[in-house]
């Protein structure tokens, strides 16, 4: 377990550092133009995960060569969806903004789709070597991926668009080449064909909530970007990265916290949970004092020119995150009792709220510093939600949750 929260601690911070490290080098646009894309990659590779991870993360009582099948099976259907990944974040997001006038970096945006293909890759060769028992396989692909991050950030800062597009995607191909060598994928058909067809349940679901949440972050980024210009999209990833420790804490919570509370009575466990959203809440605060303190020079030197831009959305970024936090540490009630639909419900209203709320922020003409209001409402909304599902629901405990903590 150690190994694993290390290598997930080193993953998350590995792209926070590399949007960084891009950041510093890009002009406010060409980094919007980069933000709009990247919001497609991770859509990408959260159905990735929730999809073809989970078969793979559940593949532990598998022999080793039947691991390496399934896992040949998962890359298989990444490489078969590959035209539709490129096409889709290459060509056709770049076209959307130009019909309403807002100019992105076809290279860029090629850059990203690929991109997409070779982190989906190695991120199945994570979830395969953490299912072999193996986790010290998943850090050393990581560990590749925040190396070259490190260096990237040690490059000239006067890198042009170009360059620095194709340092990043060499880091992502070494780590994807790392996680795939040492895991030896053996190529299977019937592995890929078996992935499709036993579809359904706690994959169906996964990705659901996954198409839900990343797919509202990529239509918000693109609204901003067609509305209030490439630059804005910018700013939110801005925004988003400087409260990127916040992030890493929230995606530890299933890993660090649901196993510790499954087997607690209903009044320990929300007491737990309280005292966990309090300690977040705590370190949030204290970050985001830090950030809306820090010296212009030292914000430029983080975020380049995309600094003043992120420096003027953090504070209400940082209220719609602590709500957010909220919401997750809710969830942890919900997945212990095994409801989902106040979950996927919760995404839904959300992304219809910041959707709606956006474009009408744009039809008012609106400056894009209120843009987080409108994440913010969906946010409460989806608070409202999980809090109505844990005062409805029963009291029931799932029996595969309860033997997964005991193990």
């Amino acid at each position: 377990m150690s190994t694993t929260l290390v290598d997930q601690a080193a993953s998350s911070g590995a792209n926070l550092l590399m949007v960084v490290a891009v950041a510093q080098r890009l002009a406010p646009d060409a980094f919007g133009a980069f933000a709009i894309a990247y919001a497609g990659l991770v859509l990408v590779l959260a159905c990735c995960r929730a999809w073809l991870g989970l078969p793979l993360a559940l593949s532990t009582s598998a022999d080793a060569t039947e691991r390496r099948r399934l896992l040949g099976g998962a890359c298989l259907l990444v490489l078969a969806a590959a035209p539709l990944i490129v096409g889709g974040i290459g060509f056709a997001l770049p076209g959307v903004l130009a019909l309403v006038g807002t100019t992105t970096s076809a290279s860029t945006a090629l850059a990203v789709a690929v991109a997409a293909l070779l982190a989906c890759l190695q991120d199945l060769a994570r979830y395969a070597a953490v299912a072999d028992d193996r986790p010290g396989r998943a850090l050393a692909s990581d560990l590749v991926w925040l190396v070259g991050v490190a260096l990237l950030l040690a490059a000239p800062v006067a890198l042009d668009e170009r360059q620095v597009m194709l340092a990043w995607f060499a880091v992502i191909a070494a780590s994807a080449a790392t996680g795939l060598v040492l895991t030896r994928p053996i190529l299977s058909l019937r592995h890929a064909s078996a992935l499709v067809e036993r579809g359904g349940g706690a994959r169906g679901g996964s990705t659901i909530v996954a198409l839900l949440a990343s797919g509202t972050a990529l239509a918000l980024s693109t609204l901003v970007g067609a509305a209030f210009g490439a630059a804005a999209s910018g700013s939110l990833l801005g925004a988003g990265t400087l409260l990127g420790p916040v992030n890493l804490l929230l995606a530890l919570l299933d890993l660090a916290v649901l196993g510790r509370i499954v087997g607690l009575p209903p009044p320990r466990r929300r007491h737990v949970l309280v005292r966990v959203l309090a300690a977040l809440w705590v370190v949030q605060l204290a970050w985001t004092l830090v950030l809306v303190a820090l010296p212009s020079a030292v914000g430029e030197a983080v975020l380049g020119a995309t600094w003043p831009g992120a420096h003027a959305l953090v504070a209400l970024v940082s209220v719609e995150y602590a709500v957010a936090a909220a919401v997750a540490v809710v969830s942890l009630d919900l997945k212990v009792r095994d409801v989902g639909g106040a979950m996927v419900l919760a995404r839904v209203a959300a992304g219809v709220v910041v959707l709606g709320g956006t474009a009408m922020l744009a039809a008012l003409a609106a400056p894009v510093v209120a843009v987080p209001l409108a994440m913010l409402a969906g946010t409460v909304a989806a608070l409202a939600i999980v809090l109505a599902g844990v005062v409805r629901a029963p009291e029931r405990l799932h029996r595969r949750t309860i033997a997964r903590a005991a193990s």
